[in-house]
C-alpha cells in the first residue's frame, strides 16, 4: 500500500479555478457525462426536496433546477469566479450562490434536504470533513 497522498495548496486550486472559469464548462467533459448519469439514477430516489445543496457547484448548469423546480437550488463553491453566470435567462431561476469551502459550510444544519456533488471530492486532502458538514 502507498503512503498518504501530498495535501492540496486550496490557495493554488482556488486560484486556478478562478482563470479557468470563462471556460470551464465547454472544457469540463467528463464532469458533464457524470453529471448526467447521475441524474439519470436520481429517477430511482423518490424525495421533494425543498432546498438542495449544489457542493462545488462550478459554473451555474440548469440541471437541477429543471428536475427539481420547486426546490431552491444552493450553489456552493470556493471559487468566486465559478459562481458568476454567463448570461441571463429573465425565465429561469437563478441559484443562490455562495463562496465557501466544502469543509466548512456556512449553513445551518437541518437547512439542506438534498446535496449533490459532483467530481469535488477529489480535490480534497481529506474528504472526511466535508461528508461531516454535509
Amino acid at each position: 500500500m502507498s503512503g498518504p497522498s501530498p495535501s492540496i495548496d486550496r490557495g493554488i486550486a482556488r486560484r486556478r479555478f478562478d482563470r479557468a472559469a470563462k471556460t470551464y464548462e465547454s472544457a469540463s467533459r467528463l464532469e458533464a457525462e457524470v453529471a448526467a448519469r447521475m441524474l439519470e439514477r436520481l429517477d430511482y430516489v423518490k424525495i421533494a426536496p425543498r432546498r438542495i445543496l449544489d457542493a462545488a457547484s462550478g459554473p451555474p448548469r440548469p440541471a437541477l433546477g429543471k428536475r427539481y423546480r420547486r426546490a431552491e437550488i444552493v450553489a456552493l463553491d470556493f471559487s468566486l469566479q465559478m459562481l458568476r453566470p454567463r448570461g441571463f435567462d429573465f425565465f429561469r431561476k437563478q441559484p443562490l450562490s455562495i463562496c465557501a469551502d466544502l469543509e466548512r459550510l456556512p449553513i445551518a444544519p437541518g437547512a439542506i434536504d438534498f446535496v449533490w456533488c459532483n467530481m469535488a471530492l477529489h480535490w480534497l486532502s481529506d474528504p472526511l470533513p466535508a461528508f461531516k458538514e454535509f
